[in-house]
């Protein structure tokens, strides 16, 4: 199905894309003793209460483009205290009740950022959009909105992102990886206000060139290599 669609639309490289969510968690931090060799003031972990979940949207190309990340919230809506201190203003955020994406944040997302920040870049060719079964990805409007702006949306097999979906396979390891590292010498609670502070120290680290193509190559996407993906499985 992937290189069928690729040829019939002359789809180049570049202009295959990949759009995942991956959660994080918010809340205080309690100290817990742990056993060490030696006595440290960092030897204390800050565990989580009063869990609360958030969610980001991340879209990457094969040439190791990245587009603007989608923070989605738990709310009702915006509160400009969440952003007092945050720094990134290129993030666009969103809020849901569950902290997750549903449909009307996915087409807002592809509105606001995916079409106008590829669409520059495809001078007027056709994009592949790769994403999961996840069903705010499937909703009609959302089609429509991709195929009248020469999007193809293709939708991964059930139970197959941890194989087949590049920002899986090679990104969201490593991002969460620095960002358990932030968190580590964070002294205070990790709040809506300080997340994406948090989060843009690790996407600095996590989304490189090679660790994006490294994800397209290791799920048999670009270079095209359906054998990657099988030796794995």
């Amino acid at each position: 199905q992937l290189q069928y669609t690729t040829d019939k639309y002359k789809i180049i490289p570049k202009n295959t894309y990949n759009m995942d969510e991956t959660g994080f968690i918010l809340g205080m931090g309690d100290e817990v003793k742990r056993i060490c060799r030696n006595i440290r003031k960092d030897s204390v972990y800050k565990e989580f209460k009063n869990r609360e979940s958030c969610s980001v949207v991340e879209c990457i190309s094969t040439d190791g483009f990245t587009v603007t990340p989608l923070v989605i919230f738990k709310g009702s809506n915006h509160i400009a205290a969440w952003f007092k201190d945050a720094k990134l203003e290129s993030y666009w955020y969103g809020h849901s009740p569950k902290g997750y994406n549903n449909s009307v944040l996915c087409l807002e997302y592809l509105q606001n950022i995916f079409e106008p920040e590829t669409s520059n870049r495809s001078n007027g060719e056709w994009r592949l959009l790769i994403f999961d079964g996840f069903e705010s990805h499937l909703q009609l409007e959302i089609i429509e909105f991709c195929l009248d702006n020469k999007i193809i949306p293709l939708c991964l097999p059930s139970h197959t992102s941890h194989v087949l979906q590049p920002l899986d396979v090679g990104v969201f390891s490593p991002l969460k990886k620095y960002y358990r590292q932030e968190i580590s010498k964070l002294r205070s609670p990790i709040t809506k206000n300080n997340f994406p502070n948090l989060l843009a120290l690790a996407r600095q680290k996590a989304f490189s060139v090679s660790n994006i193509q490294s994800g397209f190559r290791a799920s048999g996407i670009y270079p095209y290599n359906p054998t990657v993906v099988l030796n794995t499985l």
